[in-house]
């Protein structure tokens, strides 16, 4: 009892600091797996989700891309370069995002 009185601060600061640890690595982890798409004239975030969202439920997906990219609202134009959790993209998606780093 004696040595908990004497290390309580002690114990309270590595207790709060490993809590941050994982708290950090867990949302790096979150969104380490991305892809950079450039946005096109008419894009909306609804209409990528439909067509990026793999499954997933668009509300969440939004909410990942809005978080991912830092949005304070759903408004996106043309020429914006967004994150978005990386997917198996078909031949036909590819062809009409142009992807970061493409070079074009």
């Amino acid at each position: 009892m004696r040595f908990l009185q004497k290390y309580i601060f002690l114990l309270l600061i590595m207790t709060t600091t490993l809590t941050f640890t994982l708290i950090g690595t867990y949302k790096h982890k979150e969104h380490s797996d991305f892809t950079e798409i450039t946005i096109s004239e008419g894009d909306t975030l609804w209409q990528l989700a439909n067509e990026l969202s793999d499954g997933k439920r668009i509300d969440k997906w939004i909410d990942d891309v809005m978080v991912m990219n830092d949005l304070d609202s759903t408004m996106i134009r043309s020429g914006d370069r967004l994150k978005v959790p990386q997917v198996k993209i078909s031949t036909a998606q590819i062809e009409r995002y142009e992807l970061a780093g493409d070079g074009k």
